[in-house]
């Protein structure tokens, strides 16, 4: 369940599938108006989410507005686990790779799932970036990596005082077919990146929306007090040497499509996926072509 605070009322703007939400029927454009009682007129963010979280197997009771309707649902709270990497074989021997993040098992998983639509057939290849926020750069490279020639420039690192260094793919690509990526305005940072150096060293064409622009290397360090501190430590540039912080990737082929239409789309299955997913259906046409 994702959600957005707005005058005392959490507005749902999505469902995980398979998540105790899911199970409670909630739905997106739900109000939340208030948890186990307590209601959220005055509570932060931080609020709402502590009030919904607890120990698995745990209930908890909402109180949403529905259209105009008052309903109660009752939650049984479980560790949800959102999946990164997920792939398909849509009609026409086409491949659909799903990822939503670069996390440590990521590589793994996606050259698991390259070999799997290698020996179904896969003739073309959709990249399916939209909702990536990135993730941990170096997983990212190794993604490429999984893609890309041998030899065939992923990225150029900027690091500290200036000093520039290349990233270079030295692997085989698993499914070397060709490929479209799909992006959206929540794409960003090491998922911006894989996205450049598709298009730029598989001539893969992005499909879809702008991307956010944030092309900077952040880490995190807690500090004694229990605070922690964010900062930069490098920006990275696409193989040709373009940076597009607060800029973003254009796409190739611009095909708009609203975040509500978007999530709804994603619960969609089956083949009415291609028919609910505007951006999903023009990259499958367009690589069909190819």
């Amino acid at each position: 369940m994702r959600f957005k605070l707005d005058g005392g009322r959490a507005e749902i703007i999505g469902i995980v599938p398979g998540s105790p939400a899911a199970a409670a029927d909630l739905r997106e454009g739900d109000l939340i108006l208030a948890v186990d009682g307590a209601a959220l007129k005055s509570k932060s963010m931080a609020d709402v989410v502590t009030l919904i979280r607890g120990k698995a197997g745990e209930k908890v009771r909402l109180q949403l507005l529905r259209d105009t309707a008052l309903v109660e649902r009752t939650l049984t709270r479980a560790k949800v686990t959102y999946e990164l990497v997920s792939d398909t074989v849509l009609p026409g021997d086409v491949g659909l790779l799903t990822l939503r993040g670069f996390a440590e098992s990521t590589p793994a998983q996606v050259k698991a799932a390259l070999e799997r639509m290698q020996k179904a057939g896969v003739k073309t290849l959709v990249v399916d970036l939209r909702g990536n926020e990135g993730g941990l750069l170096e997983k990212a490279i190794d993604v490429a990596k999984l893609m890309l020639p041998p030899g065939r420039t992923v990225a150029k690192l900027v690091e500290r005082g200036g000093k520039e260094r290349a990233l270079v793919a030295d692997g085989t690509p698993v499914l070397p077919v060709p490929t479209v990526v799909l992006t959206c305005e929540r794409t960003a940072s090491s998922a911006e990146l894989l996205a450049a150096a598709l298009r730029e060293q598989l001539k893969a064409p992005i499909i879809g929306s702008r991307t956010r622009g944030k092309w900077s290397v952040q880490v995190i360090h807690e500090l004694p007090n229990k605070y922690v501190m964010k900062y930069t430590v490098a920006h990275f540039k696409d193989a040709s040497g373009k940076g597009w912080e607060g800029e973003g990737l254009a796409p190739d082929i611009e095909v708009p499509m609203s975040d509500a239409a978007f999530e709804k789309a994603e619960r969609t299955k089956g083949v009415d996926r291609l028919s609910a997913d505007v951006q999903l259906k023009a990259a499958v046409n367009f690589v069909r072509m190819r």
